[in-house]
């Protein structure tokens, strides 16, 4: 009393009427649905055939902001996302395509210009091949993908 109305859809009973034998006993769910802050009362009414004066069992629901307390660190973009899960996957020993691509890069010297083309040809000319397609980003021969964005 004395406050704003409240809805009326703020308690739901179900079900809404019930009429029992003697002796029987059945269940009622009573839902809360508050819809505005505060205080919300309502009442279960009971009559009892032959009996005057009806039975009411009183109930009451608070109705609050609902809140979500989170704690970083923060991730503000997917490229943020993909570079730590490429980490993790670095450390725990997986070898991404560009980690297997420059161990089988030929090591040179000051000055030493890599070789290219087809073993037993000097790299020059007709002779020469081109370089093996480039492996998919990601993609290790043999391993499965982590993350598959």
């Amino acid at each position: 009393g004395g406050g704003d109305p409240q809805p009326a859809d703020t308690f739901v009973v179900e079900p809404a009427e019930l009429e029992l034998e003697i002796g029987e006993t059945k269940e009622v769910r009573v839902w809360a649905f508050p819809r505005t802050l505060g205080a919300h009362a309502d009442q279960l009414v009971i009559c009892v055939q032959d009996n005057p004066h009806p039975v009411t069992f009183p109930f009451t629901a608070l109705g609050v902001d609902p809140e979500l307390e989170l704690q970083g660190p923060w991730v503000e973009r997917a490229e943020q996302a993909a570079r730590e899960a490429a980490e993790t996957a670095a450390r725990s020993g997986s070898r991404t395509s560009l980690e297997a691509a420059e161990a089988e890069k030929p090591k040179t010297g000051k000055g030493d210009k890599p070789k290219t083309g087809r073993p037993g040809t000097s790299g020059k000319g007709k002779g020469a091949a081109p370089p093996p397609p480039a492996e998919e980003p990601g993609e290790a021969p043999g391993v499965e993908p982590l993350l598959d964005f």
